[in-house]
């Protein structure tokens, strides 16, 4: 039997296999006739393909079949955001002041919604009505005059559109009852519903409210020619058909050769393996987990906020495999000695006495404090240091890069959740 040559895509799988089978192979002509008109239908479909070998590959599925051609809204955004209009919009439930709500919005990769029509208006104040508690459970967007008194501007720079404008009532009224610096930012939300979409009120930037954060959809890897699917599904039809006709033949060898095509063909989809919607976007696959190094620089508490705004918590570290691989990756994102990040470990409810969390108590022989922390100074507070950080920028002997500091501190932060379950349609 001929030997078959190395192929660098699934279709390129099916040439190399099926023209590697020698003509004394067939005993039956219209099977032979069959199979070479379907290579050249192979040839000629490969030609005109208009996307990579690469793209093509990363869409193959794990069945021997291409799947239906069909738009997927599955990973556009993000677990706990909302698609519409191009946008995915996250309905943030802590309440924070203005410029902290911002911050939230960049951490998750988006900002403060931008709302440019009546119709995204119309969807924003709907949702609103369904989301809020009660009447004062209002929601930031992103307008603010801060910068000049009365002069509206957007989060993304952008003017006030005075055509597209939803102020209740006699707003903006930059009212200093509240504060004497007026109302500079602008909320949104009328439980009850509100009269031709008007919701917006000017407020004090320093009263904590809900926010909304938007940002655009993901483009997904869809197919770029359906007329090339089409006929790759076709072409897969057609070699079915031949396999099956091939199946009634006593030819040991083209038995083999057949197995062996549809070997290398399925070993191809198997190990595809698509990342794409196991972690979110900014969060970094491993071991089962999706960890976020957080930029934000917060106190612990509001860390562990944050954490949970995006869905995870705190990281508990859990084996040495783990803190290695944090330990590495901290060493490449911090910026200089003092950048520090906070973890999920804390004895703040009984001196001494570490929790992670989630609740679990610190496993003694899993620990990696550095010199002689914990040592609970109280040098700048009396309460002393009862949350843990982590982070050596010339890196740390033994893995050792723990400390104990004051929870008020600011520090960066790991956040970490699980690995979602992939829908078949994301692989």
């Amino acid at each position: 039997m001929a030997r078959i040559p190395s192929c660098t895509s699934a279709i390129a799988s099916f040439s190399c296999a099926l023209g590697a089978m020698s003509e004394p192979v067939y005993q039956n002509i219209q099977t032979k006739t069959s199979l070479q008109k379907l290579q050249e239908e192979n040839k000629a479909l490969a030609a005109n393909l208009t996307i990579s070998e690469t793209k093509l590959l990363d869409a193959v599925p794990s069945s021997s079949k291409p799947p239906a051609v069909k738009k997927d809204e599955t990973c556009k955004c993000d677990v706990g955001w909302e698609p519409h209009g191009g946008k995915c919009y996250f309905f943030s439930p802590y309440d924070a002041d203005w410029d902290k709500s911002r911050n939230i919005c960049r951490v998750l990769g988006g900002h403060l919604v931008v709302i440019e029509s009546r119709e995204e208006q119309r969807f924003l104040e709907s949702r609103l009505r369904e989301k809020m508690e009660h009447a004062e459970d209002k929601f930031w967007i992103g307008l603010t005059d801060a910068e000049t008194e009365g002069e509206w501007l957007w989060v993304d720079g952008s003017r006030l559109d005075e055509r597209v404008t939803f102020w209740l009532g006699n707003e903006p009224d930059n009212w200093t009852g509240e504060n004497p610096d007026g109302e500079d930012c602008v909320r949104m939300g009328e439980k009850a519903g509100a009269r031709d979409l008007m919701v917006w009120v000017d407020k004090s930037c320093k009263l904590p409210h809900k926010s909304i954060c938007e940002k655009q959809e993901r483009t997904l890897p869809l197919y770029q020619n359906i007329q090339t699917k089409k006929s790759l599904q076709q072409l897969q039809d057609k070699y079915d058909a031949v396999a099956t006709n091939l199946t009634i033949y006593q030819n040991i060898q083209t038995k083999k050769s057949l197995q062996q095509l549809q070997d290398k063909y399925d070993a191809v989809a198997t190990n595809l393996t698509n990342e794409t919607c196991k972690c979110f976007v900014g969060w970094e696959p491993h071991g089962g987990k999706c960890y976020f190094f957080s930029p934000y620089d917060a106190d612990w508490d509001k860390s562990r906020n944050i954490c949970r705004v995006l869905g995870g918590h705190l990281v508990v570290i859990e084996s040495r495999e783990e803190q290695r691989f944090l330990e590495s990756r901290l060493r490449e994102k911090m910026e200089h000695a003092e950048d520090k990040f906070w973890i999920g470990l804390t004895d703040a409810e009984t001196e001494g006495e570490w929790l992670w969390v989630d609740g679990s108590r610190l496993d003694e022989r899993v620990t990696f404090w550095i010199g002689y922390e914990p040592d609970n100074w109280k040098m700048y507070n009396l309460g002393g240091e009862n949350c843990v950080g982590m982070g050596e920028k010339v890196g740390a002997r033994n893995l050792k890069c723990w400390f104990d500091k004051n929870c008020i501190e600011l520090h960066k932060s790991i956040c970490e959740k699980q690995e979602r379950k992939l829908p078949h349609t994301c692989v």
